[in-house]
């Protein structure tokens, strides 16, 4: 008896792992919350260059796409000043086509810090390249209610600005205005679950639009978004 014992216990140990790792995937591909947990744990911790790791390992064992993991390594290399390299990350995400919704959520948010940042450097051409195409697939995908959406609709607002179009900035910040208002009244059970997420962009938003009524000299106007940010905190 034990003549065969011995074998087929070699042979049960070779062929575990082999099931375990045919099973592995699938698994994971389906269920990505626990790396979205560890991901969401180095984020709180700012622990910068763990993000980057982290990103670097879930795509490689096909948790995260592609898309994703260079969004959060951008995001990582920007939270160290490394512009240039967060810059070439998010320029990649959003150069991948979507293969989902949860593709598409971070293509907006790729294209949302990408085009803010170029928007920081005084780039509107560039910003406004960015920003376009991103608000129209947001859109065509029914993902037009979001915070990176919003503000989107600010960037674009900010580069018609500059172009001295008044009045169609007045409108891109106004959508951009009812759609903070909006995220800001749901409840957790209506998809409210990041309220202080989107109190933050709301806010840095409406900063960033009285700050560029201010560049350009429209004192009350840039006082009215002043007082609607004291509004919202």
């Amino acid at each position: 008896m034990k003549r065969f014992f011995f074998p087929l216990l070699m042979l049960a140990a070779v062929l575990l792992p082999c099931s375990c790792n045919r099973q592995g995937p699938a698994r994971q591909a389906s269920d990505s919350s626990w790396a979205d947990a560890k991901m969401e744990a180095a984020h709180l911790a700012h622990d910068f260059g763990r993000i980057i790791t982290l990103a670097d390992s879930l795509e490689s064992i096909g948790v995260f796409s592609r898309i994703k993991a260079d969004y959060w390594r951008g995001y990582g290399y920007y939270s160290q000043w490394k512009n240039y390299l967060c810059q070439q990350y998010w320029y990649e995400a959003i150069s991948l086509e979507p293969k989902d919704k949860e593709d598409v959520k971070y293509y907006g948010r790729s294209s949302n810090r990408l085009s803010d940042l170029l928007l920081s450097r005084g780039d509107y051409e560039g910003a406004l390249r960015i920003a376009l195409p991103a608000i129209e697939k947001l859109r065509a995908e029914g993902m037009s209610e979001s915070r990176d959406f919003g503000y989107l609709l600010v960037v674009v607002g900010c580069c018609e600005l500059n172009s001295r179009n008044k009045n169609i900035a007045d409108s891109y910040y106004e959508d951009a205005y009812k759609l903070f208002l909006h995220l800001l009244s749901l409840t957790r059970a209506e998809g409210g679950e990041h309220h202080l997420d989107n109190i933050k962009t709301a806010v840095a938003a409406l900063t960033t639009i009285s700050r560029h009524y201010l560049d350009k000299n429209h004192f009350a106007d840039a006082l009215i978004w002043v007082g609607r940010e004291e509004e919202l905190l």
